[in-house]
């Protein structure tokens, strides 16, 4: 019992009681709770009347009493209570009517919620005009949707005055094996009517088989019937009228019988004929007829009788193949009955849905997919997610009444969510997600009372979130994800108790959320992404509105909506945070300094907002933040507040969005103000360990150890022994003329002209300025200056960056083939004169082999930098470097301008430069002989050597 000092715990805001066997009355000291919001009883066994004194506890929003003994009158508890929202007082053994000032009160309020036992069938005698739902004791028989085969009715019609002997007039119902299918009395039917009624009119109604026998038995002694006193009691199949009988006599007894007639293929007075079943004749009676029978109630006679249907087949196997060898007889008609639904139920699920065409003959419970209590009899789960399932859901999974798991995700199920499927009371998990289906959600759903999983994600669903589903008080787990679902959420969520995941991203809801989600003090996950909101965060601004928060939060995602405010500062309550999202709104303000005390972070995207100011020093607090995301905001100064994270992204890219360039050195990523991003690293660090080093520096470092170790390599061969030598001077054949280019200016290093060294020189200057120039705008790191191309795209709605670099391994293979084609000759060159300087101690021939090593090292270095900085496929890869290797011929380019314009001078320059050669050979006396065809070849005009390839590419 719930003791009487109840009433001293006057701060209680929450009783919540629920599913207990708590009994005896509910203490009248309960009303003393006045700061009490919630009080939860229902599903337990008290009895007695409801305290009047409820009607005090003027703070209450959430009253529910369902399921118990409770009698008496409802009194008006609303009264008083003017933010009573939701009341529940369905399942009990009330009576009388709802008090109007009651029926105010709930009107006013679209999202407010009432029930009792006002329904026609309930065996109490409640009156209730303003009710959401009308429940009652028979609750668990009432059945939703249309009958699949017939629907027969039985009325009762009373005129005159109501006289309590005939209170005793019975019937019922029957169906061949004399089974009650429904049954009722004048007793019954007084209790719906007025007393002071003259007539009286009630019916009741019962799916049955077109293909049965039925009787309707009427009997009971009646005694001093009043003159005035008339009954009919009329049967209807289908709304057409069956038989009615008259009832003016004082002692009677009939009995109606009906059945299917073969001529008219409906049911009909004195019939019960035969009919054909899977190609064999069955008479009334035999276990054929029966099975038969059992299944056109449920799945209608036209399906049962088409032999190209899967209920065809599936009752055929049942009857003329199956091992099992069902019997319908009466010592065990129910749980027979149980089995053959849930048999052929099961059957039907394997070939509508494709999972087989050959049915085996062992038990179902030993059926893939399918699992079944400790005595292998009742199956309680059905998991056929990702089987690939084709076709739709069939309203006969509404008979599998102890069915509690229902997974079907990840297949290919399609059509409309039949509303029988909420017929199944003690489903528990019901998830078809990652599926096909399509249309609304049934309201009815609501009714399921048992259920704890709902997940329908990934459909196509539409329409709005019934108001009944926040009368599952079960319901832990709501997902709705990635529909087509549009509406509110109503502040009736908060009556989900025990909810611990709510995700509705990836629709089209609207509005405000209420703040009252927050009161669900088991919410773990709380998902609202990808919608349209408006409002505010929802948060309360003030820690007194909420007294306690759900501590249990680890998920908020609230990116992708159009929230328009700043972060509440009481953020700081939900201690339990992991994983923060409210990017890509319209968020103002700062960030606040209270993010730093969700120490349990792990994920914090405020990216894409309005945010101003600098990112606050507490965030170092947060240890255990590893993927930071703050880019899209107007943030200035310094990012370097957090302490190495795995992922990091801000702005610190160019062009910014403030005039303000944004530092960030331990950044994983950079944006800039048109949505680009970028790496913040090195793709070329070949050495890590020097920081902080730019394209040029690096080609510097590479160039002058590729040259100090080609120098090195040439000073050695030149030193070793005699031998060696002489094998070296027979492979370096060319002479120095045709080492430096014959047909370029740097062979002017041969000669004793200023005037070419200075050519030389000027050309190699810029050369190199040229190469300079492409390797200052290839660093990443000088981004004002910089041609980087950024490579990424962050959308605002997703985390993850798209990477629209497409090069592959075979785009810089292509160009390293490319540059040692063109350029491994210029090197082989240059070593070549260093050799030989080294060997006849020549300044001029080092000079030479320098310049080429130096020009070849540069071009390819430079063609690799400026690639990795604005390449994003391997055809611009081959484009650039083609490019760029244009800017090697330069030298030759300034020696065709010179012949063009002193031939005369460059034929001088070409002579002393043969004649230098000859004189480092000691051949002196060759020096004065210069054969007129030598000459000639050198003033020959160098076009030739130039492809129009070199031309079209120029001019490109």
């Amino acid at each position: 019992k719930i003791p009487t000092s109840i009433g001293n715990c006057s701060s209680l805001t929450n009783l919540e009681l629920r599913d207990n066997y708590l009994k005896g009355q509910i203490p009248a000291t309960i009303s003393n709770l006045a700061n009490a919001n919630t009080l939860a009883l229902s599903n337990n066994l008290f009895h007695g009347n409801i305290p009047v004194g409820i009607r005090d506890m003027t703070r209450l929003s959430y009253l529910d009493l369902s399921a118990n003994s409770l009698t008496g009158n409802i009194p008006d508890i609303a009264g008083n209570i003017s933010k009573l929202e939701y009341l529940r007082l369905d399942s009990n053994k009330l009576s009388g009517d709802v008090p109007d000032m009651m029926c105010k009160h709930f009107e006013k309020s679209e999202k407010s919620y009432f029930s009792s036992d006002c329904d026609a069938n309930s065996a109490s005698h409640v009156s209730c005009n303003c009710c959401n739902k009308c429940d009652g004791a028979s609750e668990q028989t009432k059945r939703y949707g249309e009958c699949p085969s017939t629907e027969i009715k039985v009325v009762i019609n009373r005129s005159g005055h109501p006289n309590d002997p005939w209170n005793f007039l019975q019937w019922s119902l029957l169906d061949r094996s004399n089974h009650s299918l429904i049954e009722g009395g004048l007793s019954y039917a007084e209790r719906k009517c007025s007393e002071s009624s003259d007539r009286c009119y009630v019916q009741s109604s019962t799916c049955a088989s077109l293909s049965a026998c039925y009787a309707l038995q009427i009997s009971r002694l009646i005694t001093d019937s009043p003159s005035d006193l008339n009954i009919d009691i009329s049967v209807f199949v289908d709304e057409t009228e069956m038989a009615t009988a008259f009832y003016r006599v004082e002692d009677f007894s009939e009995l109606v019988q009906f059945g299917y007639s073969s001529k008219s293929g409906m049911l009909s007075i004195d019939h019960c004929d035969s009919i054909e079943i899977c190609g064999n004749n069955a008479a009334a009676g035999s276990r054929e007829r029966d099975i038969f029978d059992k299944l056109v109630k449920i799945s209608g006679i036209e399906r049962l009788m088409d032999p190209h249907t899967e209920e065809y087949q599936a009752a055929c196997w049942i009857i003329n193949a199956d091992n099992d060898r069902i019997e319908l007889s009466d010592t065990a008609h129910e749980l027979n009955y149980d089995v053959l639904l849930q048999r052929y139920i099961v059957a039907l699920i394997y070939l509508k849905t494709k999972v087989t065409d050959v049915l085996r003959s062992d038990q179902e419970c030993f059926w893939e997919g399918i699992y079944c209590n400790e005595d292998n009899v009742t199956v309680n789960k059905i998991d056929l997610a990702g089987k690939g399932l084709t076709g739709t859901l069939f309203h006969e999974l509404g008979e599998l009444k102890f069915l509690q798991v229902l997974n079907l995700e990840e297949n290919k199920l399609g059509g409309e969510i039949p509303l029988e499927v909420t017929n199944m009371w003690g489903l528990e998990d019901l998830c078809i997600g990652d599926n096909y289906f399509e249309g609304t959600i049934p309201t009815e759903m609501g009714q399921m009372k048992s259920l704890r999983v709902l997940d329908l994600h990934n459909n196509s669903l539409s329409g709005t979130l019934p108001l009944s589903i926040y009368n599952i008080s079960t319901l832990k787990d709501l997902n709705m994800t990635r529909n087509f679902f549009e509406g509110t959420i109503s502040s009736n969520v908060a009556h989900l108790k025990i909810l611990e995941k709510l995700d509705l991203s990836f629709n089209f809801f609207t509005g405000i959320v209420p703040v009252d989600v927050f009161k669900i003090l088991h919410l773990k996950e709380l998902i609202l992404q990808s919608n349209e909101f408006t409002g505010s965060i929802p948060l309360p601004k003030k820690n007194s509105y909420l007294l306690e928060y759900p501590n249990q939060l680890s998920r908020l995602l609230l990116g992708d909506n159009k929230f328009e405010s700043s972060i509440p500062n009481t953020i700081e309550k939900l201690t339990g945070l992991k994983e923060l999202r409210i990017d890509n709104n319209r968020l103002t303000g700062v960030i606040p300094t209270q993010l730093g005390g969700l120490k349990q972070l792990t994920l914090l995207s405020l990216s894409y907002n309005e945010l101003k100011s600098i990112i606050p020093s507490e965030l170092k607090n947060l240890k255990k933040l590893s993927r930071v995301y703050l880019h899209g905001n107007q943030l200035t100064g310094n990012a370097d507040v957090i302490d190495f994270p795995q992922e990091y992204i801000t702005d610190c890219g160019y062009p910014s969005v403030t005039r303000e360039l944004f530092e960030c050195n331990v950044c994983t990523i950079c944006c800039n103000s048109l949505e680009e991003c970028q790496k913040n690293e090195l793709p070329y660090e070949l050495l890590p360990y020097i920081a902080d080093v730019s394209p040029r520096e690096y080609t510097l470092i590479i160039w002058g150890s590729f040259s100090g170790l080609l120098v090195l390599c040439c000073v050695f061969a030149a030193l070793v022994s005699k031998k060696i030598g002489a094998k070296m001077k027979k492979i370096c054949i060319l002479d120095a003329l045709e080492l430096c280019g014959s047909d370029s200016v740097y062979h002017f290093v041969l000669c004793d002209s200023i005037c070419g060294w200075t050519i030389v020189f000027a050309t190699i200057f810029f050369q190199v300025s040229l190469f300079f120039l492409f390797l200052q705008t290839s660093s990443f790191n000088n981004k004002a200056s910089s041609d980087w191309v950024y490579g990424l795209r962050c959308p605002s709605n997703r985390l993850d960056c798209e990477d629209y670099n497409d090069t592959t391994p075979r785009g810089w293979i292509s160009l390293f083939l490319i540059m040692a084609a063109y350029l491994m000759k210029d090197v082989i060159k240059g070593a070549i004169l260093i050799y030989r300087a080294t060997r006849l101690v020549s300044f001029r021939l080092f000079v030479g082999g320098i310049t080429l090593v130096s020009v070849t090292s540069f071009a390819f270095l430079t063609s690799y930098f400026y690639n990795q900085a604005i390449a994003l496929s391997d055809t611009e890869i081959i484009t650039n470097s083609l490019i760029l290797l244009f800017m090697t011929d330069f030298d030759e380019w300034v020696y065709q301008l010179i012949f063009f314009v002193s031939s005369n001078w460059l034929e001088k320059m070409s002579k002393e430069a043969l004649c230098y050669e000859r004189r480092l050979d000691n051949t002196e006396e060759d020096a004065l002989i210069v054969q007129q065809e030598d000459v000639d070849s050198f003033t020959e005009e160098p076009s030739t050597n130039l492809s129009l390839f070199k031309y079209l590419w120029f001019v490109w």
